[in-house]
C-alpha cells in the first residue's frame, strides 16, 4: 500500500498523550499509531471501488467520442 506524507495540526498535551501510548503499542512509531486509530475508527466505511467493465467502457465512449470529433473536424 502506497504512503502518503502529510502533516497534521495537533493540541501539545494530545500529542504527548499519544506518544506514550505509542510508545507501549509501536515501539514509538507515531505515524503507525494514527493509522491504527484511523483504521479502527473507520473499519465498517467501503471505500467504492471502480468496476473495471465500467471503466473501459468510459474509456471507449472517451475514444468514440474523440474520434467523432476528429471527423468532425477533418482530421
Amino acid at each position: 500500500m502506497a504512503r502518503i506524507r502529510k502533516n497534521i495540526s495537533i493540541d501539545e498535551d494530545v500529542f504527548e498523550k499519544a506518544q506514550i501510548k505509542c510508545e507501549k503499542m509501536f515501539s514509538g512509531n507515531f505515524s503507525m499509531y494514527l493509522t491504527y486509530l484511523i483504521n479502527k475508527d473507520t473499519e465498517n466505511i467501503e471505500i467504492p471501488k471502480v468496476n473495471k467493465s465500467i471503466k473501459e467502457s468510459e474509456e471507449a465512449v472517451d475514444k468514440e467520442v474523440k474520434s467523432e470529433i476528429d471527423n468532425i473536424l477533418n482530421l
